[in-house]
């Protein structure tokens, strides 16, 4: 069984998303003296690279679990407008995160239904 193109770029787009996601943590001013912060961000990072390397897999599933992180994540919209005015490169570092997230689950809802 092959794994279809979208599971791979999808899987990438989470990747950078993740990459990304380091760049912001060293970003955030107080970031490392904060533990419960570093934590946090580790948490996250380490969400997101077994999310990429789940969907890498092919299993069809997890684009809803995408969608419903997507959704929850929707909630953060505040806190990234006030990052872009406290810290804009953090700010645009979380849109573009963002954007790349959701191209990923719009790549995972392209793949075709697989016939029997």
């Amino acid at each position: 069984m092959s794994i279809h193109r979208n599971y791979i770029k999808s899987s990438n787009f989470i990747l950078i998303s993740a990459g990304l996601g380091v760049i912001n943590l060293s970003l955030i001013p107080g970031i490392f003296v904060n533990p419960p912060a570093i934590t946090e961000g580790f948490f996250v990072l380490l969400l997101l690279v077994g999310l990429a390397f789940v969907i890498r897999k092919g299993i069809s599933w997890i684009k809803y679990l995408l969608l419903a992180m997507i959704l929850i994540g929707v909630i953060a919209i505040p806190a990234i407008i006030k990052n872009l005015s406290q810290n804009p490169a953090v700010g645009v570092i979380n849109i573009i995160q963002t954007v790349f997230q959701v191209w990923a689950l719009i790549l995972l809802f392209k793949i075709p239904k697989e016939k029997a």
